[in-house]
């Protein structure tokens, strides 16, 4: 999570614009997501960062 934090402040994301752009519905599931290291969610959100 921390990786993912440092890279949406260096691209000037804010985590609310990360989760309209995911799968995701809610700003909680994705946090979810990502802390339990779910494979799936972490290479579409590394996806989504590397094409901005």
């Amino acid at each position: 999570m921390s990786e993912i934090k440092k890279i949406l402040i260096d691209k000037n994301i804010t985590f609310t614009k990360l989760v309209a752009l995911s799968k995701f519905k809610s700003a909680w599931g994705l946090r979810k997501a990502i802390n339990r290291g779910n494979l799936k969610t972490l290479s579409e959100i590394r996806l989504i960062l590397n094409a901005m």
